[in-house]
């Protein structure tokens, strides 16, 4: 038996289903609450273009930072690579599409914005100030890029948060909220 900490499961299982799965998707997406409801979807095999279907809906509705397969196949000499450095880890995070790269203001549109600090923008319209992690699951985390992808390592290997803790030198705290988030994001 399934267990889950939602309140509501919707399961929806397809099977060459082309022509209705895009509206079924939007009709229930559009409104969706992931704190109480989860969506599973469980495809039978189908030989037409629902699994395609099924991924651009899904990627219209969930941010990248949801897709739980970036990191899995990472081996040891690319994870050191990638972690040899803040910038490594940085450029590695946007080309995941887990950090966002602002070509405009988030609040007002305005097209000239700047960096003022390293991991700050600024927009010459509005005046307001981001960080560089705004709309990524990074946002509230007080970690470093190569903290958070060692991170996510550690718990694709299913290294439980009171092991990975002692590992990454980070606040249990720290560990649990960032596990909780990845999980959420997977279990989407």
């Amino acid at each position: 038996m399934i267990h889950s900490n939602k309140d509501l499961s919707i399961i929806i299982l397809t099977y060459n289903s082309e022509n209705d799965i895009k509206d079924c998707l939007d009709s229930l997406l559009k409104n969706f609450n992931s704190e109480k409801a989860e969506i599973i979807i469980w495809d039978n095999n189908s030989k037409d273009k629902t699994r395609d279907i099924l991924k651009k809906v899904i990627a219209q509705y969930i941010p990248p930072c949801y897709n739980k397969a970036w990191g899995v196949k990472m081996n040891l000499v690319e994870l050191v690579k990638v972690t040899s450095s803040e910038e490594e880890a940085e450029k590695f995070l946007r080309a995941k599409g887990i950090l966002k790269t602002f070509d405009r203001c988030p609040f007002c549109g305005h097209q000239k914005i700047g960096r003022i600090r390293r991991s700050f923008f600024k927009c010459y319209g509005c005046r307001k100030e981001w960080s560089i992690r705004k709309d990524s699951i990074l946002e509230g985390l007080k970690i470093s890029f190569t903290e958070f992808i060692l991170a996510v390592k550690l718990f694709i290997l299913e290294v439980p948060v009171n092991k990975a803790y002692k590992e990454l030198n980070l606040a249990y705290n720290t560990t649990h909220k960032m596990d909780k988030r990845i999980r959420q994001c997977i279990h989407w």
